[in-house]
């Protein structure tokens, strides 16, 4: 009998010989060992001394031990008896020993962590991809490693070992059984812990593994069970001999379901299958000035199990973790590694991450979200009584959190509670020219305290500072929104509620620079279902909902003055909000009718439309400022993506289309609320799209689509190739939803489009159950400008595209066919070098809606028109100097450049009545 311990639903582990793998894997991400340093405690805070070592990374979680035990931990999600489980394995015998494991290879990066038993940070934790319990059994090692493919584990065998001392004990269990199969499995709480195959083998002397034979025998009593492993034929009693357990290798990289060209790095964060009930989730993402992406991610944790078997109900919740990935792309010693992992939390209840911002001067990393948890460490512990914000106190039954951190290191500079005796959570940052940080969130806080800006106070924090600046010093009903600002030491220079009589939400907010001080804004978008006070300042300015929810953006000048304002009428929110120039570039849904209605109901709803750039009570107003202009005005009777662009100073409208096909485009969101996809808090906040602007004024719009699974109208999607792209699959399952990933470029036209995420396989009779599954929303774009992109948000990780540029190097879940419920952050990163997408012609010779690649070019040139193939027009290629040195007509997408010298050209394609369809820049170099 061969046998691999596995968890049926998801544990890799298995075993290493010494130094060489019987599969040839290197030692490396995604699993990794930290070692006891006094971050390990029971819930009371009570220290885990016997606990040497804890994985991450893997489920179930392995927590190495002294006296030779190794514990499998793990969650089971059963309604009726939630929990978390241990099955405890231990060598036996007359040769058994109690031994400590000890450490073998050490993996790249660090860890943080700041818990209520170590307030002030346990930090720069070293790692380990690989441990060893050395002479467990007389002349036997066990190994355990990680691999790309995930975790192993080794029996090493050294010469002159007793072949009849090879038993382990396991306790735990409910039971153990044979299944038919002939494997073992020991069973708890109606999940089983799975012996399938493992590799028993010799390294010759070239180095070559020779399998060799075994079996085991299973016997159970008294709540132990006890393996017997017995080496069959001969072997070279000379050298060691190796059993090896655990997952085979990879199959080619994104599994066999997926297709990821075009993808330079996606994975997925977090403990893969039943690591926690909570799962993991993005809280947000941004990039560093070098590329390196840095993440906020909710991690579901729990408890430790007071002993072996089930203990129902236990300590499970959020932790807020804190990552940072090298961007190093062709590097295989650097690239997408894991820096350091920063953990906070600990408490009895959530810390959940919602917002990040990494200042201008790359020195301070910020992150918001809400917090439930008593008794978290704050910094400093005491009031630094140097006028710099500090509370230590959670007020309501959720505060919100402001922390500051050094993004070099994941060390944590600042902690401090926000909030009243409410409810409250900050949802979205963003910095000023001067380098103050202002943050907004939702409070149902209903009274605040100025005190002196900074000093802790009873109630929601307020501060009014001098000077004409918008003051609301108490909720005005239900749900508010705030907006508060920071300077760069932490102090508070404005804080007020901002809301009306029903719900506003913030969702984001933006900076917009101007040269004109007076004309510098800060920039709010979100949901309200009254009007949020409103300076109507502008040609643009609608009041009130007309309907059940309406959008909203709200303008602040640099002192905090309310500005422009206005409602959007017949959407369900605006959700995110970038610059372009002097405009504000904003994103969001419309709102026809929720899917919650649709299912409960039956019903669907259409939304009215206005042809115009002008405000109409009671319309969605779809501005088309002609030429290449993207323009969709038929919501298909669903709830589509709109995207729009407003002139916040002069308060117009500029250009607005919807974004989307004859499904869904937003309550992909409701259904996975509707499966308990995830405990959101309070407010049940969830945002759903992002943009961001390069330097160019192309926008990048990611949104979510829900799968229709019939021969509906689908969401436009065009291809750019070398561009990662994704049509809707039909097959896939009904009702899920997919991250949407598209580029505008500055004349509004569509330029490239995509789906992207995890599926599963429809069925009629399990799709609705299946939704976490497949399910994938988008959280925060990450530019890195002119080289790369980046999308995050959080996946149900069946079959999710993974892409691993150095495997041995690069972090790197492994892929999952099946995940089995809990939902997982992840993050995907693209390429954007080569091909020109964003070069605004400084010969101005028309509309920038072409597209060329590659660029460089050396040979030809690919040419695309608002994301097709140019197949027919009059070609003109122009160089530096403004000569024509090529006219001819197109005979097809592909152009040759063979003839032109090095240097920088300029192409232009004209129709066949000299209309300007677009124009580019490239580069040959040979």
């Amino acid at each position: 009998m061969r046998s691999l311990l596995l968890f049926s639903f998801g544990m890799l582990i298995a075993i290493q010989g010494q130094g060489q793998d019987y599969f040839g894997d290197p030692v490396s991400p995604p699993v990794y060992f930290s070692p006891q340093q006094g971050q390990f405690a029971h819930e009371n805070g009570s220290p885990m001394n016997d606990q040497k070592f804890k994985s991450y990374g893997n489920t179930p979680e392995i927590w190495a031990a002294g006296s030779s035990i190794v514990n499998f931990v793990f969650a089971v999600p059963d309604t009726a008896n939630p929990g978390r489980g241990r099955i405890q394995m231990k060598p036996t015998g007359e040769l058994a020993r109690q031994v400590t494991p000890d450490t073998v290879t050490v993996a790249p990066g660090i860890d943080n962590f700041y818990y209520p038993w170590c307030p002030n940070g346990i930090t720069g934790v070293p790692r380990y991809h690989r441990i060893r319990y050395k002479d467990l059994i007389d002349k036997v090692d066990l190994d355990l490693y990680s691999t790309p493919s995930g975790l192993r584990m080794a029996l090493i065998c050294h010469p002159g070992f007793d072949p009849n001392s090879l038993y382990l004990a396991f306790v735990g269990q409910d039971s153990l059984d044979v299944d038919v199969n002939g494997e073992l499995r020991a069973h708890l709480n109606g999940k089983y812990l799975s012996f399938r195959e493992a590799i028993a083998y010799q390294v010759d002397q070239f180095g070559m593994a020779q399998s060799l034979n075994w079996n085991g025998t299973w016997q159970e009593a008294g709540g132990v069970g006890t393996a017997k492993i017995v080496f069959v034929g001969d072997y070279d009693p000379f050298e060691p001999v190796i059993l090896q357990i655990g997952p085979p290798p990879l199959p080619a990289q994104g599994g066999p379901d997926n297709q990821n060209e075009g993808l330079d790095w996606s994975t997925s964060f977090g403990d893969d299958n039943n690591g926690s009930i909570m799962g993991d989730q993005m809280g947000g993402a941004t990039t560093a000035p070098n590329g390196d992406l840095l993440v906020a991610i909710a991690h579901g944790v729990g408890e430790f199990p007071p002993s072996p078997g089930w203990t129902p109900g236990y300590g499970e919740a959020y932790d807020a973790c804190v990552g940072r990935y090298e961007y190093a792309p062709g590097d295989p010693l650097e690239d997408a590694e894991q820096s350091y992992i920063t953990h906070y939390g600990g408490g009895n209840d959530h810390v959940r991450p919602q917002a990040v911002l990494l200042n201008q001067a790359a020195t301070a990393l910020y992150v918001g979200g809400f917090v439930r948890a008593n008794g978290l460490p704050t910094f400093p512990d005491n009031d630094p009584m140097d006028d710099s914000y500090w509370e230590d106190t959670r007020k309501g039954a959720s505060d919100g959190f402001l922390m500051r951190m050094d993004p070099t290191d994941g060390t944590i500079q600042r902690f401090s509670y926000f909030g009243g005796g409410g409810d409250d959570a900050i949802t979205a940052f963003t910095e000023d020219g001067e380098g103050n940080i202002w943050f907004s969130g939702i409070t149902t806080s209903t009274t605040g305290a100025e005190a002196d800006c900074n000093s802790p106070t009873s109630a929601f924090p307020l501060c009014d500072p001098p000077g004409a600046n918008y003051w609301q010093p108490a909720n005005a009903g239900d749900w508010d929104a705030f907006v508060a600002r920071a300077d760069p030491d932490f102090k508070l220079t404005l804080s007020t509620f901002y809301g009306g009589p029903g719900i506003d939400i913030v969702y984001d907010m933006a900076y917009m620079a101007n040269p004109i001080p007076s004309n510098r804004r800060i920039a709010l978008v979100g949901r309200s279902l009254g009007t949020v006070p409103q300076n109507n300042t502008g040609s643009f300015h609608l009041d009130g909902i007309d309907g059940e929810k309406s959008g909203f953006i709200a303008t602040f000048d640099f002192g905090g003055d309310l500005k422009w304002s206005t409602n959007v009428q017949k959407l369900n929110s605006l959700q995110s909000v970038a610059v372009r120039g002097n405009q504000l570039v904003v994103l969001g849904y419309c709102h026809s009718s929720d899917a919650y209605t649709w299912l409960q109901d039956g019903m669907e709803g259409g939304v009215p439309i206005s042809n115009s750039c002008s405000a109409t009570p009671g319309y969605l107003c779809i501005c088309d400022p002609g030429g290449t202009a993207y323009h969709d005005e038929d919501a298909e009777s669903t709830d589509d993506a709109y995207i729009a662009e407003y002139d916040p100073v002069q308060g117009t409208l500029s250009w607005s289309t919807y974004v989307g096909g004859n499904t869904w485009e937003y309550p992909g969101v409701y259904l996975m609320q509707l499966n308990s996809f995830s405990d959101e808090g309070p407010f049940f906040f969830r945002k759903v799209a992002d943009l961001r602007v390069d330097a160019s004024g192309n926008v990048w719009a990611m949104t979510t689509t829900v799968n229709p699974h019939g021969d509906w109208q689908e969401t436009p999607v065009p291809p750019a190739p070398p561009f990662y792209h994704k049509e809707l699959d039909w097959t896939a399952g009904k009702f899920q939803s997919e991250v949407t990933l598209h580029l505008f470029r500055p004349d509004h036209s569509l330029f490239y489009g995509t789906q992207f995420g995890a599926w599963f396989l429809h069925s009629e009779s399990s799709a609705f159950n299946l939704l976490p599954f497949g399910c994938d929303i988008g959280k925060d774009l990450a530019l890195v400008e002119g080289e790369a992109i980046y999308w995050t948000g959080t996946t149900g990780n069946d079959r999710f595209p993974t892409q691993c540029p150095y495997p041995g190097t690069s972090y790197c879940e492994p892929f999952v066919e099946s995940n089995n419920r809990y939902m997982q952050a992840f993050a995907t990163r693209m390429s954007l070098q080569d091909i020109n997408i964003g070069i605004n012609d400084p010969l101005n010779l028309g509309p920038a809606s072409l597209a060329v690649y590659p660029n460089p070019t050396s040979a030809e040139l690919h040419l695309f028109h608002q994301g097709l193939p140019l197949t027919a027009g009059l070609l003109s290629i122009i160089d530096a100097t403004g000569r024509v040195v090529r006219g001819e007509p197109l005979a097809g997408s592909v152009v040759s450049v063979h003839g032109l010298a090095n240097g920088i050209y300029h192409v232009q394609v004209q129709n066949r009545t000299g209309r300007i369809l677009g124009s580019a820049s490239f580069v040959i170099t040979r």
